[in-house]
């Protein structure tokens, strides 16, 4: 997944502000 969300951290921070 990548989401622009503290999600992103979970799987892979691509997209993580």
């Amino acid at each position: 997944h990548n989401f622009p969300l503290d999600l992103a951290a979970i799987e892979v921070p691509s997209t993580n502000g």
